[in-house]
């Protein structure tokens, strides 16, 4: 364009502002009311309008880069610190099971716990992980932190021989495999239950496997034994399952449930450990889990088998929407039928 000497514009219909030329360029740009001709002061005023628009723009790229680079470097920070206090961890195992000792790896349960697309559940005393090693293997890890309110600092050697005890009822709760403890966290490895949750079967993803009436039958005799053992005091004077509700109840088959979230030896407080919808009414006035509340929660869960209700659902507790209906056949949980899933030995 150096050789341009003449512009014609005319009758166009443009409109903003009229570039700048040099001196030999002639510009017509007559019957164009849209277009704009700048005097040299009102150049110069929009040149500066334009710089400060182009400054803060610049500016606040800046500002959301600097944020962006600090989030990044802060997570690497957290989980620079979180993997280096648990590499020097060490595992305390529980189990005799080689299989388990082989295919356990510390180095990919640190790395699981960091990403939260891992977490299972979570509540005010521990969060749950779904951790997948080499060998393609799944394991459940709860890890829980000592700087929570519901967790006691002085009762933490009593918790580690909780684990060990419960260790002991593979048949009837969540048996940990191992556990590791660091200064102020502590992972306890379990094996991952093949039907994830209670909770996962009746309100879940699981609508083709709706569980018969028998494989129900078989989870409440289930959780009774398990509460046999727990409040009989074969393993601990005054046990007491914290959070129970059907996201505590883990499937290790279909008509197989295990008991979770078992008080570790007086390690945490029980007036953090009770699920919404699960409450017994004394709990307002005592503000503590005890084995009466344990077993209020307990028939709570059997009201979620029978109808296939959430606990809680629009505000309105199971417990007082059930009296509100007399007639079985209205309750009575109407997905299942007799093509429903057969018992899993």
């Amino acid at each position: 364009m150096g050789g341009l000497t003449r512009l014609v514009l005319s009758f166009n219909q443009l409109s903003g502002i009229v570039p700048e030329f040099q001196g030999f360029v002639s510009v017509e740009t007559g019957r164009n009311d849209g277009l704009i001709h700048l005097s040299p002061v009102a150049k110069l005023e929009y040149n500066e309008k334009k710089g400060k628009t182009l400054s803060s723009t610049l500016v606040l790229f800046l500002f959301v880069l600097s944020g962006f680079v600090f989030g990044i470097f802060a997570i690497i920070c957290i989980r620079y610190v979180v993997s280096n206090s648990l590499h020097q961890t060490k595992v305390c195992w529980i189990t005799d099971d080689s299989l388990h000792k082989s295919q356990i790896k510390l180095s990919k349960v640190i790395a699981a716990i960091c990403r939260p697309v891992n977490v299972m559940q979570s509540n005010v005393l521990y969060t749950y992980y779904k951790v997948m090693m080499p060998c393609g293997m799944y394991y459940c890890i709860k890890k829980i932190t000592r700087k929570s309110k519901s967790f006691n600092l002085h009762s933490f050697e009593s918790f580690k021989q909780g684990v060990v005890n419960i260790g002991h009822l593979a048949n009837y709760t969540m048996a940990p495999l191992a556990y590791a403890v660091e200064s102020d966290t502590a992972c306890i490895f379990y094996e991952y239950p093949q039907h994830g949750t209670l909770f996962d079967l009746l309100h879940g993803r699981c609508d083709d496997n709706t569980l018969d009436w028998k494989s129900r039958f078989a989870i409440v005799v289930g959780i009774c034994r398990g509460f046999a053992i727990l409040h009989g005091g074969y393993v601990f004077s005054d046990p007491i399952i914290l959070h129970l509700s059907t996201s505590s109840i883990f499937m290790k088959h279909l008509d197989q449930p295990l008991i979770g979230d078992i008080e570790l030896g007086g390690a945490f407080s029980s007036q953090f450990a009770v699920s919404v919808g699960y409450v017994p009414p004394e709990y307002a006035y005592v503000m503590r889990v005890t084995e009466a509340g344990n077993m209020y929660s307990f028939g709570v869960i059997m009201l979620e088998l029978l109808t296939g209700e959430q606990a809680i659902s629009e505000g309105t507790e199971l417990s007082k929407w059930i009296i509100q209906h007399e007639d079985l056949d209205e309750v009575r949980d109407s997905k299942v039928s007799g093509n429903s899933v057969q018992v899993h030995q």
